[in-house]
């Protein structure tokens, strides 16, 4: 396998592109990375729990309740609606939809490989669900982390910037912020 990605070998190619399409199609996306990823929670969860880190400090950092809050909605909420997805959705189609009840009507009206797809395919929304709930997880921390640091990191740029050492630069630095804010809400409209 000394061949560029740009030559084609029949041979030394296709079974093993077949072989990883089939492997991340139906057993690693559907069924191993849901597993990792309640499995992440979990410990997760228990280190929370065994640490207690989930807390509030008055005396930890600039903001403590700013960090009380962020570690309870980045590790906590999210890891805790990973843990408990699975229980929810199982409780909900056995008591709640009472798919067991349904069954031989479902089979009756739908035939029996049109039954069987709608199963699997319930099954499979319900198996991965966590990995949208992992998508929402890093999805809020990349927002609560970068982005709006990155907003108070250039507020208190701009902040520094207001205190300026003569008159001619207090009334330049006031001037650009002006044209800051009106070509920002230019912009955004």
């Amino acid at each position: 396998m000394n061949q560029t990605n740009s030559q084609f070998n029949r041979d030394e190619h296709l079974v093993p592109s077949i072989k990883a399409a089939f492997y991340y199609l139906l057993v690693y996306i559907p069924i191993l990375l849901p597993l990792s990823i309640w499995k992440d929670s979990s410990v997760s969860l228990t280190n929370l729990w065994q640490t207690r880190s989930v807390s509030f400090d008055s005396g930890s950092g600039k903001f403590p309740l700013w960090d009380l809050l962020y570690k309870y909605i980045i590790t906590f909420v999210f890891d805790a609606a990973i843990l408990l997805a699975w229980p929810f959705m199982l409780y909900q189609a056995i008591f709640e939809y009472e798919i067991f009840n349904n069954l031989g009507s479902m089979f009756k009206a739908l035939g029996f490989l049109e039954a069987t797809k709608y199963l699997v395919m319930a099954f499979l929304f319900m198996y991965t669900v966590v990995i949208f709930i992992r998508l929402a997880k890093e999805a809020l921390n990349f927002v609560l982390g970068v982005v709006v640091t990155w907003v108070f990191d250039v507020i208190s740029s701009l902040a520094k910037m207001m205190i300026p050492s003569s008159t001619v630069e207090k009334w330049i630095t006031v001037v650009l912020l002006i044209v800051g804010i009106l070509l920002g809400d230019y912009v955004l409209s």
